[in-house]
Parts: C-alpha cells; structure tokens; sequence
C-alpha cells in the first residue's frame, strides 16, 4: 500500500510541477549521463578509491590543495580566525583530462573522499554525496549567493561561471567547483549537513528518492524473453457451424527495444501455435487442427499490483493459418490457408523472488479472412513468460 501512495505521490508531482516556476527549476537540474559504450569500465571500488586517495591526505587545520587539478583535485579552504559568520569549505574539482561522466560515479568519487577526510561511514559518506550534487546543481553559476555564505577565502578559489555542478556531464571536465560546506565541532571538522536543510535541495532530493524507489518497483525489461502459453478461442461466423472452439498451445520470442521512453517500453514479437479444432456434434467436420505463425508489435506499460509489478500489454498481430480439416464429405477442402489478423490486451505479472519471471493473462480477438469471409474468434491465453537476455 506505501509503494501505491509512493507512484500517486509520484504522478501527482509531475503533473503539477510544470505549474510553478520554482518547480521548473528543479526539473532544469536533473542530472544527463552518458549513455554510450565505454571503453574502460572501472568498478564501483575503483572509482571510489580516486577520492578516498585525495582524502587520506588532508590536514584537517591546514588550509591545502590536493590531487591532481588536471584530474580530481581538492582546495580544503578553511581559516577560523577571519568572518566567523561565514562558512569554510571544501572545493572539489573536476580537472580537464578527467572521463568522470555519470553522476553516480562522481558521487561515490565526492564518498570516498569524505569518507577518507572525515571519517564518516560509507553508507553516510554515499548519502551525504547526493546532498552535496544537488545542492551544487541547484545554485550552479550563483556566484554571489555563494559569497554570502562562505568565506573570501572559499571564494577566492572559486569563479563565476564554474561554481557549483552542471546538469550535463559535458561540462563538467574544467568546468566544476563543487563546494563541500564544512563546520568545526569538538576540534574536528565535518561536513555541515544543515546548509543543505534549504527548500530546493530537499525537493530536488525528494524528487531522487522517489524516482529511485519507481525505478527500484517497475520492472523495465529490455532485451529477449521466450514465451509459452495455451489458449483457448471460440469460433463464430460460417465456421461455428461446423466448430465450436480450438485449444491451442504455443510459444514465441519477444524482443523489447532498448530504448528509454518515458512511460512504456516498445517491443516486437513472434510466435508458433498449433491447434485442435473442436467439432460440433454430427458436423460434417470430425476432427481437425491448425498451425499458425504471426508477428506483433507491443507496447507494455508497467504499474504497481499489490507487492508485485504488473504490465499492461496491448498488441497488434498479423499471420498465417494452415488448416487440416477432416471430413466424410469430399466438398470439404482438406487444407486451406487464411490470414488473421489479432488484438489483444495482455496482463503481466511478475512474481516478486523470481524477477525474470512473468505470469500472462491475455483477452485477446482474432479475426481470419480469406476462406470463410471473416471469421472472429475471441479467445484468452495463460502463459509465462521467462526474461533470459535483458538488463
């Protein structure tokens, strides 16, 4: 129930937001990434490490410059006997020739650092880091809000148009001063957690928390899945008064689009079934079944079902039918091909301890055409559906 109010919450924000303009500015900060291939994948420890390097040698009442200013580099600003009023800070650089691209990566960089400097735990130091981008991304270029907080000594090392953190990783290589706020208790410093106690920054990270916990729920698959179900269909038309229903099984391939939408992901399928047809009683057919090969094109769109993920998945399908019919009667053409034609409405369920894993309930109507005029069969079809290529 706390996940369904958490995805209203999350509608309602959008929706709303776009209607005043501090809200505009929140939306202008969201972070781009690089999305391409990457040459280098360093792991999650590594990058972590270039700032717990530059950390471990800070002193803590010296005012220094650390690291590499071509790389990742540290000004620790501090001076207690000038503008008590103001802040120190910490200012770290994001140098010309470094590859950081992804704000993920340059949050667990700005971690390892405060976790090496100050001693915080990696879980505190990972959490802190989120504040510290976004309150950087908020006032990005707002030179004098920063020289009213802080001492001359922070802004003599900073400049006006790379102060704070851009939205977009291409510029931040040379391009970025982001300022750590630090306070001084019991001899040591810290960073001071309350600067960041500022409307914009709580609703930006608000805004975060949420789309974390959406993206965490909704499963968006990408890639390929195998897919077997049965399905059962009634016949109407010319054919229903020979047929009552087919009993089908089958099985396909999908492949969704790896591509970012904003509410539904984008997909393709193809299946094989093969059926037995049920004749009436005394109809001049006995026995009799099909085969058929068709291809889709669907869109899913997932949503929350309880404590599980569910999909809506509507799809539009063309194919082809080979019949063999049975009779005593030689008027009965034995085999014969017919085109359909399919809509259908699918139900996904994803079992929540075996993610790749989805249940399918799917109404679905089939219209055939070519031998027998159009023939309409509505039927429903169960089936799992078993996510083994995607990410």
């Amino acid at each position: 129930m706390k996940k369904v109010f958490v995805l209203i919450f999350v509608f309602l924000f959008i929706v709303t937001r776009g209607s005043t303009q501090e809200s505009s500015s929140l939306e202008d900060i969201e972070f781009i990434n690089y999305t391409g291939p990457n040459d280098v994948i360093d792991s999650a420890s590594a990058i972590r490490a270039i700032g717990i390097e530059i950390g471990k040698q800070i002193v803590q009442d010296k005012y220094s410059s650390l690291g590499n200013r071509d790389r990742y580099s540290v000004t620790h600003a501090i001076s207690e006997e000038t503008e008590p009023e103001k802040l120190n800070a910490d200012i770290f650089y994001i140098g010309k020739d470094a590859s950081v691209d992804h704000i993920n990566n340059l949050r667990r960089i700005i971690a390892g650092y405060i976790e090496a400097a100050y001693s915080y735990s990696s879980d505190d130091a990972d959490n802190i880091s989120v504040y510290i981008t976004a309150y950087n991304a908020v006032y990005r270029g707002q030179y004098d809000f920063f020289a009213a907080k802080y001492k001359n000594l922070v802004i003599e090392n900073l400049t006006k148009e790379n102060c704070g953190l851009s939205k977009n990783y291409t510029e931040w290589s040379g391009h970025s001063e982001i300022i750590i706020p630090l306070k001084k208790e019991n001899k040591k410093y810290s960073v001071d957690s309350s600067v960041f106690d500022d409307r914009k920054v709580i609703s930006y990270i608000e805004d975060i928390e949420i789309k974390e916990e959406i993206e965490k729920q909704l499963i968006r698959y990408k890639g390929l899945a195998f897919e077997g179900h049965i399905k059962g269909s009634f016949v109407t038309g010319e054919l229903a008064d020979f047929i009552t229903a087919l009993i089908c099984v089958g099985a396909g391939l999908e492949y969704t689009l790896p591509v970012n939408l904003p509410i539904f992901d984008l997909g393709f399928s193809a299946r094989a079934e093969g059926s037995v047809l049920l004749p009436k009683k005394d109809s001049l057919i006995t026995k009799g079944f099909n085969i058929t090969a068709s291809a889709s094109t669907f869109i899913r769109i997932p949503f929350f079902l309880g404590n599980a993920t569910a999909a809506l998945q509507p799809e539009l399908s063309y194919g082809i039918a080979l019949y063999n019919l049975i009779s005593e009667y030689e008027n009965v053409a034995p085999f014969y091909l017919d085109q359909i034609v399919s809509l259908g409405i699918g139900l996904r369920l994803s079992l929540p301890k075996v993610e790749k894993l989805e249940l399918e309930f799917a109404p679905q109507c089939s219209l055939f055409f070519e031998k027998s005029n159009v023939i309409m069969q509505p039927g429903l079809r169960l089936g799992t559906v078993w996510h083994f290529a995607t990410k």
